[in-house]
């Protein structure tokens, strides 16, 4: 059977967008797959991650807003940005609490959850994670 009529067949867009990644895969070079990326999708993704930092984003609803499947989306934006899209929506949000920690008086609580962190136990243990301190140290030491 034809590759149109393959198409036919396939009940999903899942199912649809699994079969051309599989196709593009077994017919064309690392190279030529390259070239195929669809940065488009992941630049318009980080464009939406730095709007909406601070609201409840996850992978699934962004990869909606940029018309990809989940699964696909996810590999997508690791491949090209070279790290998961939990870990750049974190790195943005920590940014941007180190920048209100050090310009604002506002509380830690204040801070998290304008960053997108409802719980302050989340803030506080994403942190100092990332940055080794907790968030009212880092302000400490910036002063």
């Amino acid at each position: 059977a034809g590759i149109m009529e393959r198409l036919q067949r396939l009940a999903t867009f899942d199912q649809y967008a699994a079969y051309i990644q599989d196709y593009l895969r077994r017919h064309l070079t690392e190279g030529e797959m390259g070239q195929c990326r669809l940065s488009a999708a992941v630049e318009n993704a980080k464009r939406i991650i730095d709007e909406q930092y601070s609201e409840d984003l996850n992978l699934r609803c962004v990869a909606m807003q940029v018309h990809l499947n989940a699964n696909y989306f996810s590999e997508l934006f690791k491949k090209e940005t070279g790290m998961n899209f939990i870990d750049y929506l974190t790195r943005k949000r920590i940014a941007e609490a180190k920048k209100r920690l050090v310009r604002s008086n506002k509380s830690i609580y204040q801070i998290g959850a304008e960053v997108g962190y409802s719980e302050p136990v989340s803030f506080n243990r994403i942190f100092k994670k990332k940055c080794g301190v907790t968030p009212s140290q880092y302000r400490k030491l910036a002063e």
